[in-house]
């Protein structure tokens, strides 16, 4: 008889320890912009921060199946709160502005939208951080160019 209970009650042990929800670690990302901090006498914005960020997020086909909106990240150091994505996104690439809408000289044509040129592998239950630095190049539709060069052509802009 007590063979029995014990058995029973192993089993339902067994049922309910199997039945339990393992929390997965999410798998996040951030944007870190190590760009040198720049400061300017015609633009208070202009100081290597990253404006308007927009991170496209990729499936396994190379399809976009969401797009992030972030807030600004500071130069030299400056980090995006983490972003958590779902189990399909598995690469990430990210744009930005180097001017942000309230600059007078937001509307210039040299403060176009530049593109990041490498896309950025995510590592499932980890967070990748995404570093900006002075050799990261980026693009926009016509040449490509690393973000102290994009800071230096908006400069001489002025």
């Amino acid at each position: 008889m007590k063979t029995k209970l014990l058995l029973n009650l192993a089993i339902v042990l067994t049922l309910l320890c199997g039945c339990s929800k393992v929390e997965e670690t999410p798998t996040t990302y951030q944007i870190v912009n190590n760009t040198d901090i720049l400061t300017t006498s015609f633009d208070t914005y202009l100081n290597g921060s990253l404006y308007e960020i927009v991170v496209f997020c990729y499936n396994s086909s190379d399809e976009v199946v969401r797009t992030d909106n972030l807030d600004p990240v500071s130069s030299g150091g400056g980090l995006s709160k983490k972003i958590e994505v779902t189990s399909d996104i598995v690469k990430v690439k990210f744009s930005f502005k180097m001017l942000p809408p309230e600059s007078n000289y937001y509307d210039l044509s040299s403060n176009v939208r530049k593109y990041a040129v490498s896309v950025f592998y995510l590592t499932a239950g980890k967070n990748t951080l995404i570093t900006i630095d002075g050799e990261t190049m980026v693009k926009n539709t016509i040449t490509s160019l690393n973000p102290g060069q994009a800071i230096k052509t908006l400069s001489n802009s002025f």
